[in-house]
């Protein structure tokens, strides 16, 4: 079966993910290796390369994102599930944190306190019970802060964005300052000032990976580019400088 992910082409072969093979795949396969012998659950499980090159991974059971299922994504059950599994997720990681050996995706930042996912996001996320039971697409994980990855996360469950969600979705600037300050008390993280600066440089710099890896010739995210998501990222900045100081009061 041909799957769709966010930038590459996907197969699911008798329950087994085979994904394109990149130069950081050998570190997503032993990352993925620590976080089940650190007894993370929901994770794949990397079952190596496939004979024609490509990574293989376990398939992740439960409910995914898409138009028909977005209502689920955004409970009160969900958003709490996620703020646990991110803190899990990045505790799981703590030991893994290594600036040296097979390359990252992503350039590794400083203080590199755990290893984040930096996509996570409900679209990365698999339900089961009304809960985030699953993390899958760690092709962009990389050593860094952890409230760099909780910004991402903040921004895509709560959603600080200044656009509807979708399909009947409308969160108020209200509704939004109430499940940001549920997130972070659930992870365990300071609600400031900082914290919505940090989401903004975020999308920031996702706007300039577009760009650059558009420039470069990557199609996936020349298709982003065309389709205005870069000007979508930049009116939602705009949004949260004008709105910092609301929802964090």
């Amino acid at each position: 079966m041909e799957l769709q992910g966010g930038v590459n082409q996907l197969s699911l072969i008798d329950g087994v993910l085979h994904r394109p093979r990149h130069s950081w795949s050998e570190q997503v396969q032993s990352f993925l290796h620590h976080l089940h012998r650190a007894g993370l659950k929901g994770v794949p499980r990397p079952l190596g390369f496939a004979p024609d090159g490509r990574e293989r991974v376990s398939y992740l059971p439960g409910l995914t994102l898409d138009q028909s299922t977005i209502k689920a994504f955004y409970t009160d059950r969900v958003l709490i599930s996620a703020a646990r599994f991110l803190r899990q997720f990045h505790d799981a990681s703590v030991d893994y944190v290594e600036l040296e050996g097979h390359p990252w995706f992503e350039t590794p930042l400083e203080p590199a306190e755990v290893i984040c996912h930096n996509d996570f996001a409900p679209y990365n996320c698999a339900l089961k019970k009304g809960q985030v039971a699953g993390l899958f697409d760690f092709d962009t994980a990389s050593p860094g802060p952890r409230r760099w990855d909780i910004a991402y996360a903040v921004y895509r469950f709560c959603p600080l964005s200044a656009s509807p969600t979708g399909s009947g979705i409308s969160i108020n600037l209200d509704e939004q300052r109430r499940r940001l300050h549920l997130f972070c008390q659930i992870y365990g993280t300071n609600i400031d000032l900082a914290l919505i600066r940090l989401v903004c440089s975020r999308l920031t710099a996702l706007v300039n990976l577009m760009l650059r890896e558009a420039a470069a010739g990557n199609e996936a995210f020349s298709s982003h580019i065309a389709a205005g998501h870069d000007k979508l990222y930049q009116a939602d900045i705009a949004y949260l400088n004008q709105h910092g100081e609301a929802l964090i009061n």
